[in-house]
């Protein structure tokens, strides 16, 4: 009986854990591949998020493999993007007429991808400036793409 108990608390996803590297480059590479991050903790022997938040936060390097899987998430997930709006738009060429509840969830689904682009990935920043900074005054120039 406690054998079970202890298997079943072994699986459970959400606890505190020891630091393991093999685990955390698991999280990145499911991050890296367009996972959100709930999903990606959200695994047998995963740490929660509270605790992956203390690891990363306190190492700088692995706050930088972080986002660096982030922002290849996001690159997987405009790919993903790209597939479904040219699929939708095969879809509505074979019947002849667009699907006008399917053209508003396709719209949504685009929307919310290129939000995280622009948050997550500078490259895709609408955005852009530069800035010189000559002690306690700073001259910025910014313009939109």
């Amino acid at each position: 009986m406690n054998n079970q108990i202890i298997e079943q608390n072994k699986n459970k996803p959400g606890r505190k854990l020891k630091y393991n590297k093999t685990i955390i480059k698991e999280v990145f590479e499911d991050l890296a591949k367009g996972e959100p991050i709930r999903k990606a903790l959200n695994k047998p022997g995963r740490p929660a998020w509270s605790t992956f938040r203390e690891y990363i936060n306190k190492d700088p390097e692995l706050m930088s493999e972080y986002l660096k899987s982030r922002s290849d998430g996001v690159e997987y997930q405009l790919n993903d993007a790209e597939d479904l709006l040219n699929n939708t738009i095969d879809e509505a060429k074979a019947k002849g007429k667009g699907d006008l509840a399917l053209t508003h969830l396709v719209k949504t689904s685009i929307d919310l991808v290129r939000w995280k682009a622009e948050k997550l990935n500078k490259s895709y920043q609408k955005n852009v400036g530069i800035g010189i900074k000559d002690g306690e005054r700073e001259i910025v120039v910014k313009w939109e793409s």
